[in-house]
């Protein structure tokens, strides 16, 4: 018989942690975990980040720093209606639709997972960064005439980020898989016991009770 062990669900994200969920008194002997990624983790983790972009970050929290005044002018005449970190939608789309959109990651084996996006500024708004140039009129000047120039920081705007209620749910998603799991084993054992007497002729029965006295 397989041996049975103490469930635990780690999940990592770039600058957000690390997030651990236990089962200890769920014990089992699963050992491919591919269709919990696809049955429970992906429309859980896609409704993360779709709660996510639609809220600017404050679902879960805390809110994205609001843009810079000039930048969110510009992007206001230019794509009316665009929320933070999204333009066209192709950071949003590859975080919305995992395993589906062109620049979407989705990379599952029998006990792990990668998810995430190919979009090469995902990164940057994820960690933050530093930008060459902004300031006033002075600050530019001195560019023009002394080259180099300052930078400005632009603030951390994850795109993926994970709280306590999000890996509850997986913790209830990883309770229904085993469950199912369990369901399915049973059902197919009694399938087999089915199949096994049905498969007996009746000259065979006698057999089966050696050590019976048959009466009549």
């Amino acid at each position: 018989m397989p041996q049975t062990v103490p469930l635990q669900f780690t999940l990592s994200v770039p600058n957000g942690g690390s997030f651990v969920t236990a089962l200890n008194r769920l014990r089992t002997d699963v050992a491919d975990w591919s269709a919990f990624w696809e049955t429970w983790f992906k429309p859980i983790f896609a409704e993360r980040m779709r709660r996510g972009f639609i809220t600017e970050g404050a679902d879960p929290g805390p809110r994205w720093a609001p843009l810079d005044l000039r930048y969110a002018a510009w992007k206001a005449r230019h794509f009316p209606g665009q929320g933070i970190l999204v333009r066209e939608g192709r950071l949003k789309g590859s975080l919305i639709e995992p395993g589906k959109h062109a620049d979407s990651v989705w990379r599952a084996t029998k006990d792990s997972l990668d998810v995430g996006t190919r979009v090469p500024y995902a990164m940057p708004h994820q960690m933050g960064y530093r930008k060459r140039g902004g300031g006033g009129l002075a600050a530019r000047a001195t560019r023009r005439l002394f080259g180099g120039g300052a930078s400005t920081r632009v603030p951390a705007r994850p795109p993926i980020r994970v709280d306590a209620l999000f890996m509850a749910a997986m913790g209830r998603g990883l309770q229904r898989h085993v469950q199912d799991v369990l369901n399915a084993k049973r059902a197919a054992q009694h399938r087999a016991a089915l199949d096994l007497v049905q498969g007996i002729r009746l000259e065979e029965w006698p057999s089966l009770y050696s050590g019976v006295g048959w009466v009549g």
